[in-house]
């Protein structure tokens, strides 16, 4: 128990440190679309239609979908928000890190809790690596299943 104490403490000064290259903007959420996807009201007045960088959850009417949706709307709704803005994205959505109370990584948050997938094709941040290891190793969310299917391979069959 104390081990994941500080490793979890270990993340979270990380996250405060790396975010500190990256443009920021206070928000507050207006909607939350699913697990990774929200539309966020900025301090200036802009709506953004935000995806989290460097995760991917499931689908809706995939396992663990709802608990994803759950649990990031539960974060979201909990305090003040940072975008860490990391860029846009192929459909016009700002790629960001959100953080709650400046401390919190949504994005970290739900790979730690094994309802996300590091998209490991588009973000090589050791984090996020980290949280998505420690969840398979001891089976946490999805990979209680052993063979999840990715939510990339589940548009591709859908379509």
């Amino acid at each position: 128990m104390k081990k994941c104490l500080n490793c979890l403490l270990v993340l979270c000064l990380i996250t405060v440190i790396s975010c500190a290259g990256q443009e920021r903007t206070d928000c507050m959420v207006l909607y939350v679309y699913d697990g990774d996807t929200m539309s966020v009201l900025t301090s200036s007045g802009d709506t953004l239609r935000v995806r989290f960088d460097g995760i991917d959850c499931p689908e809706k009417g995939m396992d663990y979908s709802f608990e994803a949706k759950w649990y990031m709307d539960s974060l979201a709704y909990s305090g003040p928000l940072t975008l860490g803005i990391m860029g846009i994205d192929r459909y016009g959505r700002t790629l960001a890190e959100v953080m709650v109370h400046d401390t919190i990584s949504i994005n970290l948050s739900l790979l730690e809790r094994g309802l996300a997938w590091h998209y490991k094709n588009f973000n090589k941040d050791p984090r996020y690596a980290e949280a998505e290891h420690y969840a398979r190793t001891n089976n946490i969310g999805l990979w209680a299943d052993p063979q999840p299917v990715p939510p990339w391979e589940y548009r591709t069959w859908k379509r």
